[in-house]
């Protein structure tokens, strides 16, 4: 699978394994502060288009005072509480961990 290129616009796919190809779209993009993408969290295989609750998920880097990098992560259109429910683990326990070690390096962690 050709990876998403991050620049406003672009459009494509990306794989959970445990759940499938999932539609995304790069909404905007401000170096190195600000990404807003829209995705399917729930509707695998079905186009951005026609998906029933695509969600906007916004990323905010800001940099602190020692050092390090504060993540302000907003994610919405979700269609009732249940559905939140059900994606909120995946940020905390699955992307957030890998996204720290990215911006700190092998010793971030989500709670630094």
């Amino acid at each position: 699978m050709q990876p998403i290129e991050i620049r406003e616009g672009s459009e494509g796919w990306f794989f959970f394994p445990e759940y499938g190809r999932h539609a995304v779209q790069i909404v905007a993009v401000e170096r190195p502060r600000y990404l807003a993408s829209r995705w399917t969290s729930d509707e695998p295989e079905i186009p951005l288009a026609d998906a029933t609750q695509p969600l906007l998920v916004e990323w905010v880097l800001q940099e602190r005072e020692d050092g390090g990098t504060d993540l302000h992560l907003m994610e919405s259109g979700f269609t009732g509480p249940k559905k939140y429910a059900d994606n909120a683990e995946g940020w905390t326990d699955e992307v957030l961990p890998l996204f720290a070690k990215h911006v700190d390096g092998p010793s971030g962690s989500a709670a630094d």
